[in-house]
C-alpha cells in the first residue's frame, strides 16, 4: 500500500523533501533516492517494495488539491476586486445619471434661449405703430409721431420719446416723404412747434385774400369792437373780402343759428312735444290724450305752435300742469271736425309755459 507523504522538510535549495510514514519507527521520514536524491518508495500490503506502481496519479491528485486551494484564493481575491469594481461602476453610473439630468436641464435652457432668439429675430423684422398697452422688448421697432424708434430696454406704457427705453433711429422727414401728415418746412417755418401757416384756423377756412399783416391772435370780435358807429363800410371792404367768419357774429361772438320752421306730426295718447326736433307740431286726437313738453332751451325764451285736430268724435286733451292759459281758462277744444291752433312760449327755460288760443278752422 502507499503511505501519505507530507513535505515538511526542505533541502538546501529550499525545495520540499518528500517524506513517508515508517511504521517501524512510527514516524515520517525523508525519502532518499539514488545519489541522495529524494524519492518515494511504494510498498505492497505485505510490506514488500512495489516498484511497479506509479506516483503519477497520486501526484496529479495532489496537484489538483493544491490547484483547488489556489483557485479558491484567487476566486476570493477576484471577487473582492469585482465588488470594488462594481462599487466604482455604481458610483460612475450615479455620476452619469447626474450628468444626464444636467444635460436635460441644459437642453431645456438651450431650447428656451433658441426660442427667445427666434422670437427676437422675428420681432426685429417687424415694424409697427406704437401701442401703449403692449410690452416691448429690446430690438422691437415702432413708428411714433412720424419718427422711427428701436427699443433698448423692456417696458410697457413708456412712449418712444422716453430715451430710457427707446432710441430714435429715424427722425420725421422734412421733405414730406415721411409718415407725418404735415410738411414742417411749410407750416412750421421756424421749427418751434407752432403752426406758422395754415389752411384753416379753429375749423374755419382761411380766405386766400387775408391781408399779409393779419395775425391769427386777432379775433373778429376785437376788430368789431374797434368799429365806430359813424364809420360805414369799415366792417366790409372789397379789397379785404369777408370780415366775418362763417356762422360768427362780429360783435358778440355768438354763433348764428341755422333756423327755420319745422313740422313734426305727433301720434298716440301720450305724445311728447320734443323741442329739440322742431317748433311746429300737429296732433290728431284718437282718444283721451295727455300731452308732455321736453327739451326746451335752458334759461332762454322758447316758443312753439300746436295744431290740435278733432275728428268726427271729439276727445279730451290734458296739458302739463306748468301750462298757464291766457285769462286763466283752458279754451273749449271739444268740437268735432275742428282744427285748433294753440300758441306756447316760455321765458324761463320751460319752467312755466304761457298758452293762448289762436283760433279754430
Amino acid at each position: 500500500m502507499a503511505y501519505n507523504t507530507k513535505p515538511i522538510l526542505v533541502d538546501v535549495d529550499g525545495n520540499p523533501i518528500s517524506q513517508y510514514f515508517n511504521p517501524d519507527t512510527d514516524s515520517y521520514e525523508a525519502v532518499l533516492g539514488g545519489s541522495g536524491a529524494n524519492r518515494v518508495i511504494l510498498y505492497n500490503a505485505d510490506g514488500s517494495i512495489n516498484n511497479s506502481l506509479s506516483l503519477v496519479p497520486i501526484l496529479d491528485k495532489l496537484n489538483q488539491l493544491t490547484g483547488t486551494v489556489i483557485d479558491e484564493e484567487t476566486r476570493k481575491s477576484n471577487e473582492i476586486t469585482r465588488q470594488s469594481n462594481e462599487d466604482v461602476r455604481i458610483s460612475n453610473e450615479d455620476i452619469r445619471n447626474n450628468n444626464e439630468i444636467s444635460r436635460v436641464e441644459n437642453e431645456g435652457v438651450r431650447e428656451e434661449n433658441e426660442l427667445s432668439r427666434q422670437e427676437t429675430i422675428s420681432e426685429f423684422r417687424v415694424w409697427e405703430d406704437y401701442n401703449n398697452s403692449k410690452t416691448y422688448k429690446p430690438l422691437n421697432k415702432v413708428f411714433f409721431q412720424g419718427s422711427s424708434y428701436i427699443c433698448i430696454l423692456e417696458s410697457a406704457g413708456n412712449a418712444p420719446t422716453n430715451e430710457t427705453y427707446w432710441l430714435m433711429i429715424a427722425k420725421k422727414g422734412q421733405d414730406g416723404s415721411g409718415i407725418g401728415d404735415m410738411l414742417k418746412s411749410v407750416y412750421d417755418t421756424n421749427d418751434n412747434g407752432i403752426v406758422d401757416n395754415a389752411e384753416k384756423v379753429n375749423g374755419f377756412t382761411v380766405e386766400s385774400n387775408v391781408p399779409s399783416d393779419a395775425k391769427f391772435t386777432d379775433t373778429i370780435i376785437d376788430v368789431a369792437n374797434n368799429l365806430e358807429e359813424t364809420e360805414i363800410g369799415k366792417a366790409l371792404d372789397a379789397s379785404q373780402g369777408k370780415a366775418l367768419n362763417d356762422n360768427k357774429l362780429n360783435k358778440s361772438g355768438d354763433t348764428l343759428e341755422n333756423y327755420r320752421e319745422k313740422l313734426t306730426t305727433l301720434t298716440g295718447l301720450t305724445p311728447d312735444v320734443d323741442l329739440s326736433q322742431s317748433n311746429v307740431f300737429k296732433l290728431t286726437l284718437e282718444g283721451a290724450t295727455t300731452l308732455s313738453i321736453s327739451n326746451p332751451s335752458i334759461d332762454v325764451s322758447h316758443s312753439f305752435t300746436l295744431y290740435l285736430i278733432q275728428g268726427a268724435t271729439a276727445y279730451a286733451m290734458t296739458f302739463p300742469a306748468n301750462v298757464k292759459w291766457m285769462n286763466g281758462e283752458i279754451p273749449d277744444l271739444s268740437t268735432p271736425n275742428k282744427t285748433y291752433r294753440l300758441l306756447f312760449d316760455t321765458i324761463d327755460g320751460g319752467v312755466t309755459w304761457h298758452a293762448s288760443f289762436g283760433g279754430a278752422f
